[in-house]
């Protein structure tokens, strides 16, 4: 009886352990880079997500790299979300191309003052030749300032 007492206290700390070890407190936590494995125009890209935080504010961006070279001028367009615990998109930035032959493009939502966890995602446009095609960002882990 004492036995299986102190195994189930010991599953229930180690349990907590985990769970708080999993969210982050200030700094900054990003997403796994996707590699879209397909080549759109010519060109191989790969994206992630980023969110940012500190005592007094938060912020999400969107990281995107063309993986074969430079993608020639408006190739590459991303938009980051920041979303709140529960879900909601509370702030987000317009779309962003490349201006110029680039190997990165990054976009960075508005930041918030508000306390609380948050988490960013993002979008990310490819040309083709004949227009772009859309891919999501996976999101980063969760952040609280």
């Amino acid at each position: 009886m004492i036995r299986k007492l102190r195994v189930s206290f010991i599953l229930f700390f180690l349990g907590l352990f985990l769970s708080v070890a999993t969210m982050a407190y200030a700094g900054q936590a990003s997403s796994p880079v996707t590699n879209f494995g397909m080549n759109y125009g010519g060109y191989i890209y790969n994206g992630y997500c980023t969110i940012t935080t500190s005592p007094s504010f938060a912020s999400a961006s969107a990281i995107m790299s063309c993986t074969n070279g430079s993608a020639p001028t408006g190739y590459m367009g991303v938009s980051a979300y920041m979303y709140n615990d529960a879900g909601t998109c509370v702030k987000y930035s317009p779309w962003a191309y490349n201006s110029s032959p680039q190997v990165m493009l990054t976009a960075t939502s508005p930041y918030t003052s508000v306390k609380g966890t948050y988490y960013a995602g993002g979008s990310f446009r490819m040309y083709n030749g004949s227009g772009y095609l859309e891919e999501p960002c996976a999101y980063s882990p969760r952040q609280s300032n």
